[in-house]
């Protein structure tokens, strides 16, 4: 478990399947994190869950909020590689009543301080659709940086849009962190 002043994330259980199942199915989070969100049925989930628990190349958290201790969203590291010290993650907040609390900076900047200090990989890097402009705000004040484009990458809603590869290394995240755990909270405000 890793807390922050508003969410801890911790791992993946059992009884948060039902929630997650929810929110997987949501269309709103559906055209926003398409490339995360590839659970139809509730039975897929849960065969997901276990196949993932023995799964030494992804790591999932679900996001608890402090003060009520339940699920509001996600939180995932995927593509482990302890060669190249690099991975892949993902963050959203599927209970629609706790976004806009700035929950997704707080659980990426847990995520990346699990990242970092204890996978102690060297860069983290995303995917994210252009339209998704409260991500990509999220995303630039922890630390990550658009590092290429993928043009007309996405086909959504009569039309092509872009997808921003984005990433931070480990040097980016010590001279962040230096500043403060908060500081990633601090900007997206």
């Amino acid at each position: 478990m890793i807390v922050g002043s508003k969410v801890y994330i911790r791992r993946m259980e059992k009884e948060d399947i039902a929630a997650i199942h929810k929110w997987s199915n949501d269309v709103e989070l559906k055209e926003l994190y398409d490339m995360v969100m590839d659970f139809k049925s509730y039975d897929e989930l849960m065969d997901k869950f276990y196949t993932r628990q023995d799964n030494e190349n992804s790591v999932d958290f679900t996001i608890i909020e402090k003060d009520s201790k339940k699920p509001v969203g996600r939180c995932l590291l995927t593509d482990i590689d302890y060669i190249n010290k690099k991975c892949t993650c993902s963050v959203f907040i599927g209970d629609k009543e706790s976004r806009d609390k700035d929950y997704g900076a707080e659980a990426m900047s847990l995520l990346l301080k699990f990242a970092f200090e204890d996978l102690n990989v060297n860069r983290v890097g995303l995917w994210v659709f252009d339209y998704n402009k409260r991500a990509i705000k999220t995303y630039k004040s922890c630390g990550m940086k658009v590092e290429g484009i993928m043009r007309e990458g996405v086909y959504r809603n009569g039309k092509y849009h872009d997808v921003y590869h984005m990433g931070i290394l480990r040097s980016e995240y010590e001279e962040l962190a230096k500043g403060g755990s908060d500081e990633c909270l601090e900007e997206s405000m």
